[in-house]
């Protein structure tokens, strides 16, 4: 495994340093992101990407693609824009923003809007997760994913680009976990973490002992070398301190006799490797 995966893995809850690095993503990612979006400039968009990109679609049936598909895809688009005479824009409202060293993870929002003349404005609503790396000096989106289903009050109560974060209401923690698995296992994994990793959470959720989770199902490559990214969020240490009391009983009620499996393999047949964190600490046994 890579050094800087191990990097990677320090993300949760490190604050962006003096604010200098959000400072350069802000200017070198994400206002030329959305400059370029907005008028249609397939080629200046895309350097504002890795060569190792990564861009997952989360809705429906997910979807992978990389830095060839993505660019061909986004030329379609704004090719069809331009033809339609259709207009666009895009903006950005952030939730979570951290970076270690050479890499950063930023959770948020966006609101694509469209115009042509004759129809009235059409905005759509998404959430977006992405993992930046800092290469020759210069940021790069290495991971991107979004899904819909967003409503606008979610969008509006995120911060701006430019606004300094506010602090995560009552001291929210957050544990990642980054996991390799068989790739000959994929069915099995993903079977295991729909039917328990994320059911507990929903539950967990509904009572009020986590207050967020994600399931970011990644491709593992040469740059990442992990295909699942899991995040759940504490509202505060308390709460962390209590997992154990508080997942037991979810985990009886849902699955009185153990975690279920497809074709009976267990974790060890699937999980090649698996990475924990928790503000700058490496844990173990995160992604029950």
């Amino acid at each position: 495994m890579k050094n800087y995966v191990l990097t990677l893995l320090l993300f949760s809850g490190v604050i962006l340093n003096a604010q200098t690095a959000k400072e350069q993503i802000n200017e070198q990612v994400w206002k030329p992101f959305i400059r370029h979006f907005s008028e249609g400039n397939t080629d200046a968009f895309m350097a504002v990407h890795s060569k190792d990109v990564i861009r997952l679609g989360l809705e429906g049936k997910p979807t992978s693609m990389d830095w060839e598909t993505y660019h061909a895809g986004q030329l379609r688009g704004d090719e069809r824009d331009r033809q339609e005479k259709r207009k666009r824009t895009i903006d950005l409202r952030f939730e979570y923003r951290a970076s270690v060293d050479s890499f950063a993870y930023e959770t948020g929002y966006y609101r694509t809007s469209y115009e042509q003349e004759g129809k009235p404005r059409q905005d759509y609503f998404g959430k977006f997760n992405v993992i930046l790396k800092k290469e020759q000096e210069q940021w790069k989106i290495l991971l991107d994913s979004d899904h819909g289903g967003i409503s606008e009050a979610d969008f509006w109560k995120a911060q701006p680009l430019e606004t300094p974060m506010a602090p995560k209401p009552v001291n929210a923690i957050r544990i990642m976990d980054f996991v390799k698995i068989n790739p000959e296992k994929e069915a099995e994994a993903l079977f295991f973490y729909e039917n328990n990793w994320k059911i507990y959470r929903e539950k967990a959720l509904e009572k009020g002992y986590i207050s967020n989770y994600e399931m970011i199902r990644v491709k593992a490559n040469e740059t990442l070398n992990f295909d699942f990214i899991l995040m759940t969020e504490f509202p505060d240490a308390a709460a962390l301190e209590n997992v154990e009391l508080n997942f037991q009983p979810i985990m009886r009620e849902l699955r009185p006799n153990g975690p279920v499996f497809l074709n009976e393999l267990r974790q060890k047949d699937f999980v090649v490797s698996r990475f924990a964190a928790d503000e700058g600490k490496v844990l173990i046994g995160a992604g029950r």
